[in-house]
């Protein structure tokens, strides 16, 4: 199972890389908000990949304990992960040159639709609807923090599935 949770993860950040006119890998950490480095060899892509993966497997990790822990808990443990993640990058892309290329947000979307394939965005989408569906069940019932949590998330969710099933 877990195999098979890091080889969506695994996918997914693929998606922030991306190839230049020049034929160079490009990795870019903030997406659509930042600018590209150009990552020059197969093992800082490779460490790139991981550190992103980790990233993603630690926010999903985080949003199943979130329902768990006291809301001010949860939010400290989101902010220590996403500033780890920040300063880990930002260390990490020190050496690596800037890319002129600006992010191609489409093809992005384009990549990760192809890795996860019109099957499993098929199941996600359903499964967001679903979700965000009993995130207001559960919010008519007056659990104010778990259900809004599955609302925005879920409905988040559900928005992305329908553009990468666009894509």
């Amino acid at each position: 199972m877990l195999d098979r949770i890091r080889t969506v993860l695994d996918r997914l950040s693929g998606a922030y890389f991306q190839t230049d006119d020049h034929g160079r890998v490009v990795y870019y950490p903030w997406g659509m908000f930042g600018g590209g480095l150009v990552v020059p060899t197969r093992a800082d892509r490779n460490c790139l990949g991981l550190i992103h993966t980790v990233y993603l497997f630690g926010a999903v990790a985080i949003g199943v304990l979130s329902t768990r822990l006291a809301p001010t808990t949860t939010v400290a443990a989101a902010l220590v992960h996403i500033v780890s993640f920040v300063l880990i990058i930002i260390t990490f892309s020190a050496r690596l040159p800037k890319a002129t290329a600006p992010f191609d947000h489409h093809a992005g979307e384009k990549a990760m639709a192809a890795a996860l394939g019109k099957p499993f965005l098929a199941i996600y989408l359903t499964l967001s609807i679903g979700l965000t569906v009993l995130g207001l069940v559960i919010l008519a019932h007056g659990e104010l923090w778990i259900g809004g949590q599955c609302v925005v998330v879920f409905a988040i969710c559900t928005a992305m599935a329908v553009r990468l099933l666009r894509a």
